[in-house]
């Protein structure tokens, strides 16, 4: 019998602990609105 000891390194475990802090929904929902945030600003600057 093994036992994983290996870390999971810094963004699998920073992401494995908001989806259990903050949850699924609140973590994509702000994510994808930075992200259209971002868009939008960026098609505004290059017109």
């Amino acid at each position: 019998m093994s036992i994983l000891t290996q870390p999971e390194g810094f963004v699998l475990g920073t992401c494995v602990k908001m989806f259990s802090i903050a949850g699924p929904v609140l973590t994509w929902g702000i994510s994808a609105s930075v992200a259209y945030g971002l868009i939008l600003w960026l098609t505004e600057v290059m017109a």
